[in-house]
């Protein structure tokens, strides 16, 4: 049962790494909600994000399958 909620753990992460390297600007809206008005993120800050969303990505990935693999042998 552990196996089921880490899979579904590493699932949601590797979502949420896809969203980040396509829709960077949702996170900084969500990041910056509270402290700016009508702004907009620089290149920079899209840039990283979706860099970060690919790490974060690959690593739940990776995770997931040595997951599979230590369950299987």
């Amino acid at each position: 049962m552990e196996v089921v909620w880490a899979v579904l753990a590493l699932l949601l992460m590797a979502g949420l790494g896809i969203l980040m390297v396509f829709e960077p600007e949702l996170f900084w809206k969500l990041e910056h909600f509270f402290d700016v008005k009508d702004g907009a993120p620089t290149d920079f800050y899209i840039t990283k994000t979706r860099f970060l969303g690919v790490l974060w990505t690959v690593i739940s990935l990776f995770a997931g399958f040595v997951i599979l693999l230590n369950r299987i042998f």
